[in-house]
């Protein structure tokens, strides 16, 4: 089992981020200039947890069991593409019907991420695996990932609705237009593709960040770590941008290895109790689909996460994971 700490200068992962800045940059320019050449083929089963990610919580045969748990039934070996998916998610209407935003942006933030993912799954635990490439990746990410999965269609529709858009004179004056700001909050194409960037604002908070990052990346052979479709369990739940990167949390990284960040240093050890209550939390924020390569351990915590729902003590569990 590894743990090591590797403590991150802000200044350091900003600059290691500045490359996304620009990459976004770029992106939303083409989205302005968008034309049907770039309509080739329409993608439809949109998945808001990326395949690469769920391939860490696969058995040795590339299968997963599934837990629905609006229908309270398993699923035995299925594949990584037939879960956390939705029929033309990010579909948009930019003068023709188009899946760019998930073939094409979508696909390169899943192909900027996916070797940080990969690598603080497959190779050795290490403290120079904690270098600040990885965790600027593994943070842009938690920023993606939060904004992308359907727990927080809510958050996002409540956030447009009450945002105030400012529109651009000829003379470069910032204005006001009621009529057109109601039109464009009622747009499901514009409201999918402010969603996809909206993770700009917790990069643009980072700048006044201070203090130091701690993170750690706990390791065990066998594999107990639940997959859900909200897959990152947070201390405090997040009510601003900035506590996306600055509260603690745990990120699975797949069924045996576990990432942790804190604003504080301290040792970080996981028992089987442990990872049982952690477990019913991933269960618990979860919409819909839990997912593990161990159908054992999944119909386990399941029924520990009945038991716990049945006699109301999640407030308990929070304090007993993140006890350090």
């Amino acid at each position: 089992m590894g743990k090591h700490i590797h403590d991150l200068d802000w200044v350091q992962l900003l600059c290691t981020l500045k490359e996304y800045v620009f990459f976004l940059v770029q992106f939303y320019s083409f989205f302005l200039t968008f034309n049907s050449k770039y309509i080739v083929n329409i993608s439809t089963n949109h998945h808001y947890i990326p395949k690469f990610y769920i391939k860490g919580f696969t058995n040795s045969k590339g299968f997963l069991h599934i837990y629905d748990k609006q229908k309270d039934e398993f699923y035995e070996n299925r594949s990584p593409k037939s879960i956390f998916f939705e029929k033309e998610r990010n579909t948009m209407y930019l003068n023709e019907k188009t899946s760019i935003l998930e073939d094409k942006f979508y696909k390169e933030l899943d192909d900027k991420c996916k070797i940080a993912i990969q690598n603080l799954r497959d190779k050795p635990n290490s403290v120079e695996l904690l270098n600040t490439d990885n965790i600027a990746d593994i943070q842009l990410f938690i920023l993606c990932l939060f904004w992308r999965i359907p727990k927080t269609d809510d958050a996002f529709e409540r956030f447009i609705q009450e945002a105030e858009i400012l529109f651009t004179t000829k003379e470069g004056e910032k204005v006001r237009d009621e009529k057109l700001e109601h039109k464009l909050k009622d747009d499901v194409s514009y409201k999918k593709m402010q969603r996809a960037f909206i993770f700009r604002k917790a990069i643009d908070g980072m700048k006044n960040s201070q203090g130091q990052l701690y993170t750690q990346l706990f390791g065990r052979k066998d594999e107990l770590f639940l997959l859900g479709d909200y897959p990152v369990v947070f201390k405090k739940t997040p009510s601003t941008f900035d506590d996306l990167i600055h509260k603690d949390y745990y990120l699975p990284i797949s069924s045996n290895r576990l990432f942790h960040s804190s604003k504080d240093e301290h040792p970080l050890s996981f028992d089987y109790d442990k990872i049982g209550r952690f477990n019913v939390l991933i269960i618990d924020q979860s919409v819909r689909y839990i997912c593990s390569p161990n159908l054992d351990c999944l119909k386990r915590s399941v029924a520990f996460y009945k038991k716990i729902k049945a006699t109301n003590l999640f407030h308990e569990l929070i304090g007993k994971v993140f006890n350090y």
